[in-house]
């Protein structure tokens, strides 16, 4: 007895869901090792951003207070740097610019030794882990201020030497 099947060449039902299932499982995996790289890829970034805004500012506080006079820890003098709303600004008689966005937590002058004339400048955000801390030596015989530690300075801008 000889019968001949008549059989189609191609893939059965069962190879067919056998081979769905491997590649929903691989589509999975991908999907989630992407997913996981994209949100540490988005941290790293927004902290970067950040840590650039406060460095800047950093920068432009520095290199103000340098060559200031008659350097305060209160706002009495004609030019303030200061924290509102999140944000360091800079106060030039009536005029206020953000140094950055909303992203300050802490802005601190602290004045600890009077006979070096040092002020240490503090700008951190906690919500990242970010702070940066500077020293700046005064032109100031001495400070003018009862405080030895405020999140305001103020002072005199300099004549422009150049």
């Amino acid at each position: 007895m000889n019968r001949k099947h008549n059989r189609r060449s191609g893939l059965s039902l069962i190879e067919m869901l056998v081979s769905m299932t491997v590649v929903a499982g691989v589509l999975i995996i991908s999907l989630t090792v992407y997913n996981l790289w994209w949100k540490s890829y988005s941290q790293v970034s927004e902290k970067a951003v950040i840590e650039r805004q406060l460095t800047s500012a950093m920068e432009i506080i520095v290199k103000e207070l340098r060559l200031s006079q008659d350097v305060t820890l209160d706002g009495t003098r004609t030019a303030a740097f200061y924290l509102d709303q999140k944000r360091i600004k800079f106060k030039i008689g009536e005029n206020v610019n953000n140094l950055t966005d909303p992203v300050v937590d802490t802005l601190l002058f602290s004045y600890k030794d009077p006979e070096e004339n040092l002020l240490d400048i503090t700008i951190a955000n906690t919500d990242k882990s970010i702070e940066l801390v500077s020293r700046v030596k005064l032109l100031n015989k001495e400070l003018t201020s009862d405080a030895s530690q405020t999140s305001i300075v103020s002072f005199d801008r300099s004549e422009k030497l150049f």
